[in-house]
């Protein structure tokens, strides 16, 4: 599924940013209508609702799935073994 024509592509450099969590955009924000219009595509996706962020800055929409995908099993995920980046949970250990 890809974006609207009406969606004007991205040029020039990228936006400034913060260091630290939450990372936030701190330049070249998109006019709010754009905005409105990108979140409310995305909500009319099957399958898509919003709701309230838990690590995003106050205000901001989060994005959740019915269905969310199944997770990915690693082959590796001791910390042995080196793979320390992965979450080594039962479940997708298995």
């Amino acid at each position: 599924m890809s974006l609207p024509d009406s969606f004007p592509a991205r040029i020039g450099p990228r936006p400034s940013t913060t260091e630290v969590n939450p990372h936030t955009q701190v330049d070249q924000n998109a006019p709010a209508g754009l905005q409105d219009q990108l979140r409310d595509h995305a909500l009319s996706l099957p399958g898509v609702r919003a709701g309230t962020s838990n690590v995003s800055v106050p205000g901001a929409v989060a994005f959740f799935l019915d269905q969310p995908p199944r997770r990915q099993r690693y082959p590796m995920c001791s910390a042995a073994s080196g793979a320390t980046s992965i979450p080594a949970t039962t479940e997708a250990c298995t």
